[in-house]
């Protein structure tokens, strides 16, 4: 899916309607372009793709930069940070966009599949999880304020946890209560 749809997408399920500056198909198969006077209300086509981004004095990156500081657990978009629906996943691309006069920045990851494991289930404090090494195929965003912190990673083979393939086993407890 387009980067320019996912943001549309991501904008439209917090609440913050905009409209697509590439306009709207209708009924009949004919494209409707936006009106200029609702220019406020229209999802700029172009934005900085940047490679990295600071929040809270932690410097995050895309994967193409530094695949360490790209790993990150984040609250589920959508979800109150109090009910602490959190997942994991790899950033893939960070774009800086104006929207109503202040510049947001939008980042765009791919979740990790997780993978049951009886004794991380058990002991929640030890704040580790097994993962599926490869990321779902569909990327999705998130804004800074959702990230809460960095991942450690570490590679395992499918026989350590009696998986079907390689699996990474990730720690957040870098985290320490910041977020």
């Amino acid at each position: 899916m387009p980067l320019y749809t996912l943001i549309l997408e991501y904008l439209e399920s917090i609440g913050e309607h905009k409209l697509n500056f590439y306009g709207a198909r209708n009924a009949a198969g004919t494209i409707t372009l936006p009106s200029p006077d609702h220019r406020s209300m229209i999802l700029p086509p172009r934005g900085k793709r940047c490679l990295k981004f600071k929040l809270d004095t932690r410097t995050y990156s895309c994967t193409t930069s530094h695949i360490p500081n790209s790993l990150i657990q984040f609250y589920e978009p959508g979800t109150d940070p109090k009910e602490n629906q959190t997942s994991t996943g790899v950033i893939t691309a960070v774009f800086e966009v104006p929207l109503d006069n202040i510049l947001r920045i939008f980042v765009v990851l791919h979740r990790f599949r997780r993978v049951h494991n009886q004794f991380y289930a058990d002991h929640p404090k030890m704040m580790c999880a097994i993962v599926e090494s490869e990321p779902e195929p569909n990327g999705m965003v998130v804004e800074p304020r959702q990230i809460i912190t960095h991942l450690s990673a570490w590679k395992r083979p499918a026989s350590v946890y009696r998986t079907n393939g390689p699996v990474l086993k990730v720690c957040w407890a870098l985290n320490r209560g910041r977020r």
